[in-house]
């Protein structure tokens, strides 16, 4: 089993960094069409008086 982390600081416009990771992910998975997801965590932090920085992890196995 692998993982793969992906995380970006969120700009102060909110949205763009979870769209950017959104295109990470897709590249990512598009360049490997032989993996199995094995399971996927999202999670952020930040908060009002901090930048959010929202983080994901995935578990793959990958075949040879």
């Amino acid at each position: 089993m692998e993982v793969k982390l992906f995380g970006k600081e969120n700009s102060k416009k909110g949205l763009s960094s979870i769209l950017n990771i959104e295109k990470e992910i897709n590249d990512w998975l598009k360049e490997r069409p032989s993996i199995k997801i094995l399971h996927i965590r999202q999670s952020s932090n930040g908060g009002s008086l901090h930048v959010t920085k929202p983080f994901t992890s995935v578990w793959y196995e990958e075949d040879d």
